[in-house]
């Protein structure tokens, strides 16, 4: 430390050059000593989200723990409790509050012990200290459908499936578009306008990636696995082979279903490929609904007491 003293003496006036000055030499004698500096311009990472504290979910702060909290049951002994789930693959980063840092949008997910699921954005940052900070939150809905998000002039634009007048609560069929400020440490939604009734021809002139086989299962890498929609038919790749088909769509909002057989060419392919293509052809068959789930495209598929989703993240369009 003798080394920064000697640096420093040379500045002994406290204004703002000088200190900047101080901070800058600093800076570059730990950096040579090989002392890590921990930057407070880095942008929260998804890892930094899952372990963050949140405000205005519960009454008091709530601090995630692996991406989860769980409070106290509501009757004591009770078995049913609040909970919040940070969704695992959502973040946005940009400038929201004009101070030249990023902030990290995550979403969150808080359930009381009920049928709800209410939708949470909350903006974390780094402050002064590098420390997690947690500047705005805001509910957007109770089961509400995050289908995109980006930032448009320094505003966070998102597009939600949410209940209409003649929906269920469980089954949202609005499109709307929102847009949220921040203003101190608040966020203000500056535009809620509706975009009419969910409709396949949504899913149109987009690619999308399977990336999940449930919740819990990612897709390996090596299997280049997905689908585009084109009106009533669909087609893609399986993992080594190509497919295509036709779909029927149903009476509400997001219901459709695939008419098998679904074409498919038969090239060999190695076992482990084989497996993936079996597993995601035999459930794509059996699709009867889709829905969106922060920015993702999940299908829903049923068969007899068996069920599951396929989640697929979105692509940008490529000529084929």
């Amino acid at each position: 430390m003798h080394l920064l003293n000697k640096f420093f003496s040379a500045f002994e006036r406290s204004d703002t050059h000088r200190v900047g000055a101080k901070l800058a030499i600093a800076v570059c004698v730990l950096s040579f000593w090989g002392i890590p500096i921990a930057s407070a311009q880095d942008t929260p990472t998804l890892t930094d989200l899952a372990s963050a504290t949140y405000r205005d979910i519960e009454e008091s702060p709530i601090t995630l723990v692996n991406g989860s909290w769980e409070g106290e049951p509501a009757v004591e002994g009770g078995a049913s409790v609040p909970r919040v789930d940070l969704a695992p693959r959502f973040r946005v980063v940009a400038d929201l509050t004009g101070d030249g840092r990023d902030d990290a949008i995550a979403l969150l997910y808080y359930n009381f012990g009920g049928s709800g699921v209410f939708s949470y954005l909350a903006a974390v940052k780094r402050d002064d200290r590098n420390q997690l900070l947690n500047i705005a939150t805001t509910e957007i809905g109770d089961r509400v459908q995050l289908r995109s998000a980006a930032i448009d002039g320094g505003e966070l634009s998102i597009e939600t499936i949410e209940a209409g007048p003649n929906d269920g609560a469980c089954c949202p069929g609005q499109k709307r578009r929102r847009v949220f400020a921040i203003e101190g440490n608040a966020f203000v939604e500056r535009l809620n306008e509706d975009q009419g009734r969910l409709n396949i021809t949504d899913l149109d002139e987009s690619k999308w990636r399977l990336n999940q086989w449930s919740h819990e299962e990612s897709v390996a890498e090596k299997f280049e696995i997905n689908i585009r929609f084109d009106d009533d038919r669909i087609y893609g790749s399986s993992g080594c082979n190509r497919y295509k088909g036709t779909i029927e769509v149903g009476e509400f909002a997001g219901d459709f279903s695939v008419v098998a057989p679904l074409a498919s060419t038969r090239m060999a392919c190695s076992s482990a490929i084989n497996e993936a293509e079996e597993r995601y052809m035999g459930a794509l068959q059996k699709v009867q609904h889709f829905r969106f789930a922060a920015g993702e495209l999940v299908l829903d598929w049923s068969d007899n007491n068996k069920w599951g989703s396929l989640s697929f993240e979105k692509v940008e369009s490529q000529p084929e």
